[in-house]
């Protein structure tokens, strides 16, 4: 067993949110393809679209809401990673080998729920950015605009989709956590 600071919540919190981060920033440009393609009135294949965005918006545009992203992996995969071990912990698990293959689950079950409630806003404000075409608007002129809606209390406004959200992030970390900790076990 190892002790120091790779045991600590706030060193595999940061490890996880620091992984994901750079994960993201490989992606970043298809999640905006793809986000655009979802919204497109005229359907383009992927190609297409990331060339239509480079010559209308330029390059930069594929990276839209990048920092938005960033703040969702820093929060939410921190929390759906760091938290799991400790929430196994807490539902009475000790060693890997003989922990039920139940409680891994609702581990993992726990600790998407909260990661995604968590960051819901965060989720919200990177699909705005990647969504928007024209002129570049700061990620707090989207908050803007997210806060003035039709919601009140206006942070309500920032959970819009916050069950369904919940729900995937459930099931993600139910089965990724859980399956990947079980099958470590039999290796």
């Amino acid at each position: 067993m190892s002790s120091g600071r790779e045991d600590s919540l706030a060193w595999q919190l940061g490890l996880a949110g620091a992984a994901c981060t750079v994960a993201q920033g490989a992606v970043h440009w298809v999640e905006t393809t793809m986000v655009r393609q979802q919204l497109a009135s005229v359907q383009q294949n992927m190609v297409a679209t990331i060339s239509n965005i480079v010559k209308t918006e330029g390059a930069p545009a594929l990276y839209r809401g990048f920092s938005a992203a960033a703040m969702r992996e820093l929060s939410y995969s921190s929390l759906r990673f760091g938290l799991y071990e400790p929430i196994k912990k807490v539902l009475g698990a000790k060693d890997p080998a003989t922990t039920p293959f139940y409680k891994k689950v609702l581990a993992g079950l726990l600790a998407g729920a909260f990661a995604s409630a968590v960051a819901s806003p965060t989720d919200l404000l990177k699909i705005r950015a990647q969504a928007a075409t024209g002129p570049r608007e700061s990620i707090a002129n989207h908050a803007k605009h997210i806060a003035n809606g039709p919601s009140k209390p206006w942070p309500l406004n920032f959970y819009r989709g916050v069950s369904a959200t919940i729900v995937r992030a459930s099931c993600l970390g139910a089965t990724k956590m859980a399956t990947y900790d079980q099958t470590k076990t039999w290796l």
